[in-house]
C-alpha cells in the first residue's frame, strides 16, 4: 500500500459501503497511490492537468513528458509543463477549421487513383513528387488490406506501402512511387507516463505494434454519390412524394418555391411506336409504369429511372418493395444508442463482437442531409455485421422530416428510422429540434405523422427524454410529456419510443429515473418502450427490465462507451473482469476498424487517431472488477484522484490525461504529428450527484477533460 498523507480526506475514513453510498468508487486501498509532499513543493513543482485546484494529488499521467517531446509551440510547451489553456467555442471551431486547412495541403486521394475529375480546380494538391518528398515513414506490419485478396485502394499512400507486392496496374503514377522501408519499432520508454515506475512486462516493448490484417475488407453501403449530390444541391430531386403527404396534412412546404419542377416525360410520337421506338423509349415507359405503385396518380415518383440503367447504387427500385413495413422484434433487445463522435461504424463494428443486438447510426441533421453534406450523410454508413441498423434524424419541422424521410427511404439501406426528440444541447434545441419538440406536441405530432406516412417499407420510431423541465422526473416542478406520448406516438404512425429517464434542463445532474420509465411503459395503449440510461451492470439490467415494469428492450450509450463488453455481462449476466491486455487488443482491433473505414493513408491514420482519442476519453473511466470492494459497479461513482492497476499497462489504460490517450495511439497508429494536442469534445466526465451525496461526492477530485461542448451521450 503507497504511504498515506497525514490529514486524509474525509472520503478515505469511510467504509466501502459508505463510500458507495456517497457516489465515490470504493477502490481497495492497496490500488491508490498517495504522494507525500514535502514542505515547499508545491510552490517549486507546476500544478498538471490532472491536478485539482485544492492541492490534491494530480492523476498518474502527470509525469512530465520528455524532453525531446517538450518540444513544439508554445502552447505545447505549455501543455507539457502542466498548464491548462481555456479555450472558447469559438476558438474551437476556429482551430478545426484551420488544421482541416491545413489537412488540405495532402495528395489528393482520388487523383491517386485516377478518378479525380476536379483538375486544376481541386481543393487538394496533385503534385506526387512533392507529397513523395515529404511522406512520413512507413509503419512496420503488413498493410491492413494484405488479406482481402484486393489491391489495396490507398497505392502508395498507403502508411504500410512498403509491405505491398510490385504494382501489377496501369496506374500512371505508380511509376513515380518508390517502395519506402518501414521504419523500425522504437522501443518504449521504460518511465512511459501514467505507468508504474517499474517495468513489469505489460506494456509493449516496441512501438507502434504491427497490426494484424483484416480478414477480409469490411464492405459498407449507404455512399453518397456524386449524381445524387447534385441533384440535391441544384434542387433538382424529385420531392413530390412528400410533397403531397404534407399537404394532406396540411402543412406548407417552405422549400417547394427553390425546387425545380421535373419536365414530364413527353408522349412517343406515332412514327416511333410504328416503329417499334428508339433505344430509350424503354425507360421512359418504365417511368410511366412505376406512377401506380405511388399512388396511381401519374405524379408521385420514388426514383428516376432514367439512371437506374446506370448501376448507380443509389438509385433504388421502389416498384419491389413490400407494401407493408417489416417489424422489428424490440423484445429483450440490447441497443446500441446512436452517439454523437463516438459512435461511428468502427465503434459500432467492435459492439457487435461483444454482443450488440441492434445498432443506430449517429444523429444527422435533416436539413444537411437534404442539402447533400457528405459529412452528414457519412453518419448513416452502415457495415455489413449491423444485421439490424437504424439511422437517426433530427429536425424541428414536418416539411423538412417528410423530405428527409423519403430521401432515407429511395437512397439508404437501413432497418428503421428514429426521429431524435431528445438532443439537450441548444444548437440544436434553439432551432426547434431536439428536446424542444417536447414543449410543442402539436408540431412534434405533424413532425411524426408527416415522416411516418412517407416510409412506406420501414418503420419509424422515436427518441425522447422524460421532459423538457424539471430537476428531475420526480421533482414536483417538472412538467414530464413521455408518458402523454406513449399513447400518442402509435396513433401518429411510429412503432417504437425510446425513453431517456431525464429531463433536458437535468442533464446529468441526476440519475436516470427508471421508475418512471416503467410507468410510461405500463400505460395503457402504449407502443413499445427502449429504456434509456445509466445501466452499467447486468445486475441493474436485470432489475430494470423485470417483467413487472413492461420495458420491452435496454438501449446502452455512456455504459458502452466505458465498457464495450457490457454486452456480453448482460447476455451472459456475470462481472467480467476483462485484463488489461484484453482491452489493449480491443483497441487495436478498433484501430484496424478504423484504417479499414477511414482509410490507411495519413489522413486515415490521424482521422482514426481522432476518434480513437473520442473514446478513450471514456474508455479510461473503467474501474477494472478486481480493483473494487462493491459490486456492481455503478456509472456515476467518481474514481480517487490516482489508481494504481495491477500492471503498468492497466496503471496506464486507467489514466485521465490525454497525454496518455495520445501515447496509446501511437501504440497502433505511429507518432502523431508535430504539436498535435487533444480536447475532448464532449464532457466524458460528467458524473450524477443524486440526493444524499453532498459535498462528500464533489470532494473527491477528477480530471478537468470535461471537453468543450454539451453533453449529448446517454
Amino acid at each position: 500500500m503507497a504511504a498515506v498523507p497525514a490529514q486524509q480526506p474525509a472520503w478515505l475514513r469511510l467504509s466501502a459501503a459508505e463510500l458507495a453510498e456517497k457516489g465515490i468508487a470504493p477502490v481497495k486501498h492497496e490500488h491508490m497511490a498517495f504522494d507525500v509532499q514535502q514542505p515547499g513543493a508545491a510552490e517549486e513543482k507546476p500544478k498538471s492537468q490532472g491536478e485539482a485546484q485544492d492541492g490534491t494529488t494530480p492523476s498518474p499521467a502527470s509525469d512530465q513528458r520528455p524532453a525531446a517531446a517538450a518540444k513544439g509551440n508554445g502552447a505545447e510547451q505549455a501543455h507539457a509543463a502542466g498548464k491548462v489553456e481555456k479555450k472558447s467555442k469559438r476558438q474551437m471551431i476556429k482551430e478545426r477549421k484551420e488544421r482541416q486547412q491545413k489537412d488540405r495541403s495532402g495528395l489528393c486521394v482520388n487523383f491517386a487513383k485516377g478518378i479525380c475529375t476536379f483538375g486544376t480546380a481541386c481543393r487538394w494538391s496533385h503534385d506526387v513528387k512533392e507529397y513523395l518528398a515529404n511522406k512520413a515513414p512507413d509503419l512496420p506490419g503488413d498493410c491492413p488490406f494484405a488479406n482481402t485478396h484486393e489491391r489495396c485502394p490507398y497505392g502508395f499512400m498507403c502508411r504500410w506501402s512498403a509491405a505491398h507486392p510490385p504494382a501489377q496496374s496501369a496506374d500512371p503514377n505508380a511509376a513515380e512511387a518508390p517502395r519506402h522501408e518501414a521504419a523500425p519499432p522504437q522501443a518504449l520508454e521504460p518511465k512511459i507516463r501514467g505507468a508504474a515506475v517499474e517495468n513489469d512486462g505489460s506494456l509493449p516493448s516496441h512501438v507502434p505494434v504491427p497490426l494484424p490484417p483484416l480478414s477480409e475488407k469490411g464492405s459498407s453501403v449507404n455512399e453518397l454519390h456524386k449524381d445524387l449530390q447534385t441533384q440535391l444541391r441544384k434542387n433538382q430531386y424529385d420531392f413530390s412524394r412528400a410533397d403531397a403527404v404534407l399537404d394532406d396534412l396540411g402543412v406548407k412546404v417552405k422549400l417547394r418555391g427553390k425546387q425545380q419542377k421535373p419536365k414530364p416525360p413527353q408522349a412517343p410520337k406515332p412514327a416511333e411506336d410504328a416503329a417499334g421506338g428508339d433505344a430509350e423509349q424503354p425507360a421512359k415507359r418504365a417511368k410511366t409504369d412505376a406512377a401506380p405503385d405511388s399512388g396511381g396518380d401519374g405524379v408521385v415518383k420514388l426514383f428516376d429511372v432514367s439512371r437506374a440503367s446506370e448501376g448507380n447504387g443509389a438509385y433504388r427500385v421502389g416498384a419491389g418493395r413490400a407494401a407493408e413495413r417489416k417489424p422489428i422484434d424490440w423484445n429483450g433487445k440490447l441497443v446500441l444508442a446512436p452517439l454523437t463522435t463516438t459512435g461511428n461504424l468502427p465503434f459500432r463494428r467492435l459492439c457487435k463482437t461483444f454482443g450488440a443486438d441492434i445498432t443506430v447510426g449517429e444523429m444527422a441533421l435533416a436539413t444537411c442531409i437534404l442539402q447533400g453534406h457528405s459529412s452528414e450523410w457519412a453518419l448513416m454508413r452502415r457495415h455489413s455485421s449491423e444485421d439490424i441498423f437504424g439511422v437517426q434524424i433530427c429536425g424541428g419541422f414536418p416539411d423538412a422530416l417528410a423530405r428527409c424521410a423519403q430521401l432515407i427511404e429511395d437512397n439508404i439501406d437501413c432497418d428503421f428510422v428514429d426521429i431524435n426528440c431528445g438532443c439537450p444541447i441548444d444548437l440544436v434545441c434553439n432551432k426547434g429540434a431536439g428536446s424542444s419538440l417536447l414543449r410543442e406536441t402539436s408540431r412534434l405530432e405533424k413532425v411524426v405523422r408527416a415522416a411516418s406516412s412517407v416510409l412506406t417499407s420501414r418503420p419509424l420510431t422515436v427518441k425522447v427524454r422524460a421532459g423538457y423541465y424539471g430537476a428531475h422526473p420526480s421533482d414536483a416542478s417538472a412538467r414530464n410529456v413521455a408518458h402523454e406520448l406513449v399513447r400518442k406516438v402509435g396513433e401518429w404512425g411510429a412503432s417504437a419510443m425510446t425513453i431517456h429517464g431525464r429531463t433536458r434542463q437535468q442533464r446529468y445532474a441526476k440519475l436516470a429515473d427508471w421508475d418512471y420509465i416503467a410507468q410510461c411503459a405500463r400505460a395503457d395503449g402504449a407502443v413499445p418502450v427502449i429504456g434509456n440510461g445509466d445501466i452499467y451492470s447486468w445486475q441493474e439490467h436485470r432489475e430494470r427490465t423485470s417483467a413487472d415494469r413492461g420495458v420491452t428492450a435496454t438501449m446502452l450509450a455512456r455504459g458502452a462507451l466505458i465498457k464495450p463488453w457490457l454486452f456480453t455481462e448482460i447476455k451472459e449476466e456475470r462481472d467480467w473482469d476483462i485484463s488489461a491486455s484484453e482491452r489493449l487488443d480491443m483497441i487495436r482491433d478498433y484501430a484496424r476498424f478504423g484504417l479499414d473505414h477511414w482509410g490507411s493513408d495519413s489522413r486515415g491514420v490521424e482521422t482514426t487517431r481522432r476518434f480513437l482519442l473520442e473514446w478513450l476519453s471514456y474508455l479510461h473511466r473503467y474501474i477494472p472488477v478486481g480493483l473494487l470492494e462493491v459490486l456492481p459497479a455503478r456509472m456515476h461513482w467518481r474514481p480517487p484522484p490516482r489508481i494504481v492497476g495491477r500492471s503498468q499497462l492497466e496503471t496506464l489504460l486507467s489514466s485521465d490525461d490525454p497525454r496518455d490517450w495520445i501515447r496509446i495511439s501511437e501504440m497502433f497508429l505511429g507518432p502523431a504529428p508535430q504539436g498535435f494536442q487533444f480536447t475532448p469534445k464532449h464532457k466524458s466526465t460528467s458524473y450524477a450527484t443524486d440526493v444524499g451525496y453532498g459535498s462528500m461526492a464533489a470532494a473527491v477530485p477528477t480530471g478537468n477533460n470535461g471537453g468543450n461542448e454539451d453533453e449529448e451521450n446517454g
